[in-house]
């Protein structure tokens, strides 16, 4: 049964402006619950996040001013952004953000309903995630918690990407007198199943730091933050869709955690190193993408204009032209203009990538009995 409740801040009206709650819980995370409400004077449902204060400073949160930009343009895969309130309050000023609702659900949910997905389901869902993350990219923004559970779905089954409180906005530094764009992150944040091993490697690298082992604990633990050495979360961005496409197709999670001491992980990298496939229950084109994609070396990893211009993309999207909706519309759009000149694969790194397509029995057994988890964030 839903979960009814109404968040304390609000009246005994249980009204935010025009906004008139229902009582009715739709999420719930780490930093924030998430509400149902209707808009008095269009009668429009709308979903309003309630920011948790003991994670948000006075100022304005990152997660609005993010979500505005990267929804300005009214991208349609990214979920629109409405409304903003500051709610004063006596024990410190609440964040409410009001945001369009999504009745398909969330992709995680529909996997625990069906299962495994038919390619061309989970290629309708990649394609306008795909089609949301390189918006983002374009705009300096990496999201940083790509996942199933922030992948939500509209009534059309359209894909629409939510989540934004993790982002990374890439600074004009300056060097040498110049100014240099850095798009490198120093915190590690996201959920663990979906991080790539870059972030484990530097976040282990930090322990050493006594400034910061309370924060980067040993125990087992979905969300993480610390300090740590520099990585790119934009190619970080491209193992997490990754991992979600593998959960899309086959039902089951890739690796556990992206780490030595994960046996399905050190599988990978060995079948990698090979010169092997890593995802061998795949064949063809599927297989080549998720390759490149779920590179443990950074540098050689897919970069997300590859993963736009992929042949398993371009040629599933051909073959259900005019059955996938407006997502897989942008994205042919995308990939047919970018491909003219473009280097297979990205260029020479994404070439090498692509290469370690063959087949090994102990890469697929890596896979065959960790299946998709609820990833619990409360």
């Amino acid at each position: 049964m839903p979960r009814t409740e109404l968040p304390a801040i609000l009246p005994a009206s249980g009204r935010l402006g025009a906004f008139v709650f229902s009582g009715r819980v739709i999420g719930a995370g780490a930093c924030a619950k998430i509400y149902h409400a209707t808009h008095e004077p269009s009668g429009r449902d709308v979903a309003v996040k309630v920011l948790d204060r003991r994670w948000i400073g006075g100022a304005l949160p990152l997660e609005v001013r993010v979500h505005q930009a990267v929804t300005a343009s009214g991208h349609p895969h990214l979920v629109r952004f409405l409304a903003h309130s500051r709610v004063r309050d006596p024990e410190g000023d609440v964040h409410c953000l009001v945001m369009e609702a999504c009745h398909g659900g969330d992709v995680f949910s529909l996997l625990e309903a069906v299962g495994p997905l038919p390619e061309e389901h989970s290629l309708h869902i990649f394609a306008g995630a795909v089609s949301g993350v390189m918006h983002m990219h374009s705009l300096g923004v990496a999201h940083r918690d790509l996942k199933p559970e922030n992948l939500l779905l509209d009534a059309s089954g359209a894909c629409r990407i939510c989540d934004f409180g993790l982002s990374h906005v890439a600074r004009l530094t300056q060097v040498g007198g110049s100014g240099v764009l850095d798009s490198r992150a120093r915190d590690a944040c996201g959920t663990a199943s979906y991080a790539p091993p870059e972030v484990f490697l530097a976040a282990d690298s930090a322990r050493n730091d006594p400034d910061v082992a309370d924060v980067l604990s040993p125990l087992p633990c979905i969300l993480f933050s610390g300090l740590l050495l520099r990585y790119d979360p934009f190619v970080a961005d491209v193992w997490s869709l990754a991992v979600t496409l593998f959960a899309m197709a086959l039902g089951f999670m890739p690796v556990e955690v992206a780490r030595a001491s994960d046996s399905r992980f050190a599988r990978l990298a060995a079948a990698q190193r090979a010169g092997a496939s890593g995802v061998a229950a795949l064949l063809g084109l599927l297989l080549e993408l998720l390759d490149g994609m779920l590179h443990v070396h950074p540098p050689c990893r897919w970069p997300m204009q590859a993963v736009a211009t992929c042949a398993w993309l371009r040629e599933g999207l051909a073959a259900t032209r005019g059955g996938l909706g407006g997502g897989a519309t942008v994205v042919a759009r995308m990939s047919a203009e970018s491909a003219e000149g473009s280097e297979p694969a990205g260029g020479r790194e994404g070439a090498d990538a692509a290469d370690t397509t063959g087949r090994a029995d102990e890469a697929a057994t890596a896979f065959a009995d960790l299946k998709i988890r609820r990833v619990v964030t409360g």
